[in-house]
């Protein structure tokens, strides 16, 4: 369970301003990686290594992929991608930021009131013999956007706007080290709370953004997984038919992107069901388009394959106009293992290969998909494929991230198993407790309360053994020995009902947990449920 901030903080947020204009007709004069600002030796404030700060709830946001930042020739920009936090998995957010009413060195008011933003140490600034010259930095005048939260956080939208010094770009910028960079101070207003009630944000709370701004990046590649947005077959890197259609990266594959607007694509993949069937792979791209670019998007892109209710245009978090496209690309399979001996050529088929939020076609994580023609070339030495066509068709559906985690080995395990019976006192209705989801490592688990009071208060009490204790007439406590603290109170809906979810740490220790839930209403019924003992072992 994770209770980021009941509290809500007395900030009053200023009238909105009107953000940027279209940049359909605007030319881009700059895309850049966003990275984590990451604290150097000029870092005179603490903070870095994180791209986003919200005022006691949201502390350690960092990048899940690099963003992406473009500016354009009408004086505007954009910020998009997804962040993450750090010490809790599941609290993730689509970030899509406008920039306008650029302000450079030369015009008129240069530099904006209030700017510029020095927060480095003295040492760092060209006055005292240091690398960073504010004087060559630029601003924007309107800055702001929103985070809609994911996972654990799906339902809630954040609405960021400037506060103070505008939105500052430049070498040493961000605030945080003298690195390529940019960094802001806002203002956060929580439109709609998440719909796990287990979290609840301030109405109003203070942020700030600071972040490394770099033309080359490397990322990991994984197999794009399915979510509740996918609807189509998932799970897979390589979709080959006529060969395999469950290739995944047993190790992640890198996805490099050149500041010359070339990427490259390498790694192995093999059979999740025969991993001693596989290819290395080597993908260049080249030809990159984004947004505000001339004949954006290419013709026939984007490439839907999502729900429809995913996209932005039918209320959903995807917002195709924010992808990147590669509209060439030459690639190889080589045999390995089993297939030791086949080399296969890959080209484009149809749309263009698409990079961004959602462009994986089987999820909204960061990611990019393209159609594949496929010529076989030979064919393993050991006949293995003697019945593969020569020509084929395919597809890449693959997450992009910063911090992939291998396909990860046996190791602990978690189980929750129910024990003993509920009771009721004092008029009390029924209760039952659950713990639903997957289980493992960095996932999310749900504890399902049902049939307590209507519109009733809810906790859960803990313990490490099993018990057996009589309290109050025909109930039993089910843990022992009590420990020393409850989750909760938390509301129960209509029917005596709570979904309480939350997300499971990255690592797993060894531990043995007895839980039990407890009910009550205005009128002094009180109900328990049966017991729950979670093993991690």
């Amino acid at each position: 369970m994770i209770r980021l901030s009941l509290s809500r903080v007395p900030f009053a947020l200023g009238c909105a301003a009107a953000l940027m204009a279209s940049t359909a007709s605007a030319a881009v004069t700059s895309s850049s990686a966003a990275k984590d600002a990451v604290a150097d030796s000029f870092n005179a404030i603490g903070g870095g290594n994180r791209a986003f700060f919200a005022q006691g709830v949201l502390t350690d946001l960092q990048w899940e992929a690099p963003g992406t930042y473009i500016e354009y020739s009408d004086g505007t920009a954009r910020l998009n991608g997804i962040v993450k936090s750090q010490s809790t998995p599941g609290v993730r957010f689509i970030v899509d930021f406008d920039f306008a009413s650029r302000v450079s060195p030369g015009d008129v008011n240069y530099p904006p009131a209030g700017s510029p933003k020095l927060d480095l140490a003295p040492p760092a600034y060209v006055g005292n013999g240091g690398p960073v010259d504010p004087s060559t930095w630029h601003y924007f005048l309107i800055s702001g956007g929103t985070f809609t939260g994911l996972d654990l956080v799906a339902g809630s939208v954040l609405q960021w706007q400037r506060f103070g010094p505008a939105w500052q770009v430049g070498t040493g910028a961000n605030g945080v080290n003298a690195n390529p960079g940019a960094s802001g101070w806002f203002t956060i207003t929580t439109l709609t709370q998440p719909n796990n009630q287990a979290v609840c944000f301030p109405s109003n709370f203070f942020g700030d953004g600071n972040i490394d701004l770099d033309l080359d990046t490397d990322m990991c590649v994984e197999e794009a997984e399915d979510d509740a947005y996918g609807q189509y077959v998932a799970g897979h890197a390589l979709w080959l038919p006529g060969i395999a259609s469950d290739f995944v990266h047993l190790t992640p594959g890198t996805f490099t992107v050149n500041a010359n607007g070339t990427a490259k694509y390498t790694g192995v993949v093999a059979r999740a069901s025969d991993p001693n069937k596989g290819f290395t792979l080597d993908v260049d791209y080249s030809g990159l388009m984004c947004p505000g670019d001339a004949n954006y998007p290419p013709a026939m892109s984007p490439k839907k394959e999502l729900s429809s209710s995913s996209y932005v245009e039918n209320g959903g978090p995807v917002d195709t106009n924010t992808w990147c496209y590669y509209t060439a690309m030459t690639g190889t399979l080589t045999g390995i293992g089993d297939w030791a001996g086949a080399s296969l050529s890959l080209a484009p088929m149809g749309p263009a290969f698409q990079v961004g939020v959602g462009a994986n076609g089987k999820n909204i994580n960061y990611g990019g998909s393209g159609w594949l023609n496929v010529t076989v070339n030979s064919k393993p030495s050991n006949g293995s494929g003697n019945a593969w066509a020569n020509s084929l068709t395919g597809d890449f559906n693959i997450d992009m991230r910063n911090d992939c985690a291998s396909n990860p080995p046996a190791g602990l395990t978690m189980t929750a198993a129910q024990y003993g019976a509920g009771c009721n006192i004092a008029g009390g209705n029924g209760a039952t407790l659950s713990l639903t989801g997957p289980l493992t490592p960095g996932t999310i688990a749900t504890f399902n309360i049902g049939g307590g009071h209507p519109q009733g208060i809810g906790l859960m009490l803990f313990g490490t053994q099993q018990a057996q204790t009589a309290v109050l007439g025909n109930c039993n406590l089910l843990v022992s020995p009590l420990l020393p603290f409850v989750f909760g109170p938390f509301p129960l809906d209509a029917n005596g009902a709570v979904a309480l979810a939350g997300a499971l740490p990255l690592t797993f220790s060894p531990v043995t947990v007895t839980i039990q839930a407890a009910t009550t209403d205005n009128n002094g019924g009180i109900a328990l449920s049966n017991g729950l003992q979670v093993v991690i072992q």
